[in-house]
């Protein structure tokens, strides 16, 4: 990592690390979250089926325990009052087994007949009653039963035993005649009451001498039961598919949250990773410090430049690289930053073999979210060859500029139109002041036409416009100086950039003793051509006389007096002529 701070120095960049955002971790399958949410529904509903059972066992155990309460409140006022007389009737004939008993049928003064009915014998018929009515069973029973139907079933001779070892009353649920029942037996003890028609089987008072069982039908219930358990999976049906659509929508817009996380993190990343990167392969120094001066961050060339470790840069400050008045500027600029958010300073970087680097550095502040300022950060640039340049540059340019001031030429700048700088042999050329020729148009320096006939405007722009296009151009022009006088110049355009804009540099070379020198040659020329047109010349041998009366040949005389030669030859008639002669001369 060549992107340091002092918490993580020589530890590893967190994309070379086996470093995972929680957002990376792999979802659960879906099925697993719907099983899931299956088994809690189903354990739910499991336990409110349960609780309903419960109630209405619970219901039931007290339905027939207060069904119990109920026969043994009855019997005892049956047994405190020793049995009560009722009519003979047919369905209450007078008891057999209380035949050793005096007046157990007796006869009203007005000839009604009673029998005696002893709590056993009440409790009975209330108990065919109950069961007739509503399905209600009771039943008096004892291991040893005076009645041979009050003899126990199998249950009851279960639950006798164990009242025989202290048990006094046992519930469960039973089956009677195939079909369920709650079934109650609570013993029977023997009192004073009991031994008017017990006292025969050898029962004393406190015996255990028998019991009482109540049934009560466990359909009902479990009717209720059935009904609360449709209840309950219906509802959770109900919010089981809600639950589900709502997990499968929840996930998906969690899938969703969780790629644009992971996007955004993997984004910031390698956003990260990148400037890391690039701040890593610039050239210039990058660092950042907190409030109190201490680095938080430095990048490869600033390790380099210094010369310390990474582990030295971390216990220094920034004053720690200069000395002298350096420290008080640098001082001053970081004040600046944190006054004004940006500042720069030139100053000599020092490092940690001496060597000083004169440096520009560049500094801005560092903003928490809620704009506070946490730090500063900046860069720090070698300006050492960048100084020789301008050095360099500054000695040029005033070379250039006496070159241009003070050359025989006249120098101008044209730039959009009109000139903008000129030379002192523009001045002395054109007879005027620089004043009075920057921000001139050529053709207002000019006659208004040239001497091919064109318009100074329109040749001017056609001018300007193939110098740019070709690269410079040259030709002849007249100028007019500002007191109105013509005269020639050879113009060279060549087409430069001047802060930032195309410009044409502009040399004008006065030629007007060349374009005098030329004229009176040609006027010369001409006034030869009108002499010769007098030339005496005789009419027979066709010799010419010249000025000093001398006759010459016409050859001779044209060529001392022109520039033509000559080359002889014969025309058909005189050639015709010459080869007579010579035939005669044979």
């Amino acid at each position: 990592m060549e992107i340091h701070d002092m918490a993580s120095i020589n530890k590893t960049s967190p994309e070379n690390s086996s470093y995972k955002s929680p957002s990376s971790a792999p979802l659960r399958p879906l099925y697993q979250i719907i099983f899931f949410w299956t088994l809690l529904i189903a354990g739910f509903a499991a336990l409110g089926v349960y609780q309903s059972y419960q109630h209405e066992m619970n219901t039931a155990f007290t339905a027939v325990k207060d069904s119990f309460k109920k026969d043994l409140v009855y019997r005892k006022w049956a047994t405190m009052h020793g049995g009560v007389y009722v009519p003979i009737t047919e369905q209450t004939p007078p008891n057999p087994y209380l035949s050793h008993i005096r007046d157990r049928d007796i006869t009203t003064p007005s000839g009604r007949q009673l029998t005696l009915i002893n709590p056993a014998y009440m409790t009975r018929q209330v108990h065919e009653l109950g069961k007739e009515l509503y399905g209600l069973r009771g039943h008096i029973t004892s291991l040893k039963p005076i009645r041979p139907e009050n003899a126990p079933d199998s249950w009851e001779i279960t639950v006798l035993k164990e009242f025989e070892k202290g048990k006094e009353e046992v519930i469960s649920k039973e089956l009677i005649d195939g079909k369920p029942y709650v079934r109650f037996m609570h013993s029977l003890i023997v009192d004073e009451g009991c031994l008017k028609c017990h006292a025969s089987q050898g029962y004393i008072k406190e015996d255990v001498r028998g019991g009482i069982s109540v049934s009560v039908p466990w359909e009902p219930f479990q009717n209720q039961v059935i009904d609360v358990l449709k209840m309950i999976l219906i509802t959770s049906a109900i919010i089981w598919m809600v639950g589900t659509f709502a997990i499968v929508a929840g996930r998906r817009k969690l899938v969703c949250y969780l790629d644009e996380r992971n996007s955004a993190e993997k984004a910031l990343l390698e956003a990260k990773a990148f400037t890391e990167s690039a701040l890593n392969t610039i050239s210039d120094i990058f660092y950042s410090f907190d409030v109190n001066g201490k680095f938080l961050y430095w990048n490869k060339t600033f390790r380099i430049i210094s010369g310390y470790t990474d582990q030295e840069l971390s216990s220094m400050t920034p004053i720690d690289f200069f000395s002298g008045d350096d420290i008080r500027r640098i001082t001053k600029a970081v004040e600046k930053i944190y006054l004004e958010g940006a500042s720069k300073e030139e100053a000599c970087f020092v490092s940690k073999d001496g060597s000083r680097i004169l440096c520009e550095f560049s500094g801005s502040t560092l903003l928490d979210s809620n704009g506070t300022v946490i730090g500063f950060s900046g860069t720090g640039r070698d300006i050492t060859e960048r100084k020789l340049v301008e050095s360099a540059i500054s000695e040029s340019e005033e070379k250039y500029r006496i070159l241009f001031r003070d050359s025989p030429d006249a120098y101008l700048i044209f730039v959009d139109g009109v000139f903008i700088e000129c030379n002192r042999a523009t001045e002395v050329m054109l007879r005027g002041e620089r004043a009075q020729i920057v921000g001139l148009p050529p053709e207002r320096l000019s006659p208004e036409f040239q001497p091919d006939g064109r318009k100074s405007s329109e040749s001017a722009k056609e001018k300007i416009y193939n110098a740019f296009q070709s690269g410079c151009s040259h030709f002849e022009w007249v100028h007019r100086r500002l007191d109105g006088s013509d005269f020639f110049v050879e113009v060279s355009l060549a087409p430069m950039t001047l802060r930032g804009k195309t410009a044409l540099f502009t040399t004008w070379r006065d030629i007007s003793g060349r374009k005098k020198a030329e004229l009176e040659k040609e006027a010369a020329l001409a006034s030869i051509k009108k002499l010769e047109g007098i030339i005496p010349i005789c009419i027979y041998c066709k010799k010419i006389r010249d000025d000093a009366n001398s006759w010459n040949q016409l050859e001779q005389y044209i060529t001392d007096h022109s520039e033509a030669l000559f080359s002889h030859g014969m025309c058909p008639a005189c050639s015709e002529e010459q080869m007579k002669i010579i035939e005669n001369m044979k």
